[in-house]
């Protein structure tokens, strides 16, 4: 895939750091896959042989496999804004209800801790699906529309940050 090649070579020359995994392709985990069941192909294409890809000052990061897996070294989780929204809806039902609703039709494929909590989240009903939408603390779920596409999404992130 030369998108592919070409936005790594991008991310890398805007001092992402880009990891791949040697020859293998890395299997997203069962449990995201029930989740979210129809992921873009060009997401998953793109993630499922990378082992690391990290914004320069390591403050942002997109999600791989191994995150969804829950095997880095990383104290959040890929769904740590989506558990931080829930705990602190402190047991209003209908507020977790709403929460859970919006996580469920958007997967985090990008985090950022720098000045603030943010994400960037891939919308995987329709309608909208595909697009790829941004929030920030403290509502999460207050999102706005970032790229039409994970391929526009990652050429964007190479040249800009997405996220403040």
């Amino acid at each position: 895939m030369k998108w592919k090649q070409e936005a790594i070579g991008s991310l890398r020359n805007n001092g992402w750091t880009v990891e791949g995994l040697p020859n293998q392709q890395a299997v997203l985990p069962p449990g995201l896959a029930l989740r979210y069941p129809d992921l873009p192909c060009e997401f998953e294409q793109f993630v499922t042989d990378l082992s690391c890809c990290v914004g320069p000052g390591e403050a942002t990061w997109l999600l791989c496999p191994t995150d969804y897996r829950g095997e880095t070294q990383s104290a959040f989780a890929w769904n740590e804004f989506e558990l931080m929204s829930l705990e602190a809806a402190g047991g209003d039902s209908t507020l977790c209800r709403s929460i859970r609703t919006f996580w469920s039709e958007h997967l985090p494929i990008t985090l950022s801790v720098g000045a603030e909590y943010a994400y960037c989240a891939i919308r995987v009903t329709e309608p909208g699906f595909g697009t790829i939408v941004s929030g920030h603390e403290p509502e999460f779920e207050d999102a706005t529309v970032q790229a039409n596409t994970f391929r526009e999404f990652v050429s964007r992130l190479a040249s800009a940050p997405l996220l403040r």
